[in-house]
């Protein structure tokens, strides 16, 4: 939820699925309540991809270094 005009505003669940790096063809659940549950409960989709290439490149490079 945020402020405009002095009136609290609370994030759509499209909105919501953006910040979470959900793609645009990800199906909504027709309740909102399930969706910001769903949402509250996930992760950051685009954080997870880059701190697994990260292990990735981390462990390739200790393989290089024990051959």
């Amino acid at each position: 939820m945020y402020l405009i005009n002095e009136r609290l505003r609370r994030l759509h669940p499209r909105e919501c699925a953006r910040l979470m790096g959900f793609p645009e063809s990800f199906k909504l659940h027709n309740r909102r309540n399930v969706c910001y549950k769903l949402f509250g409960n996930s992760v950051v989709i685009p954080v997870v991809k880059k701190i697994f290439q990260e292990i990735e490149k981390s462990l390739s490079n200790i393989d290089l270094k024990a051959a």
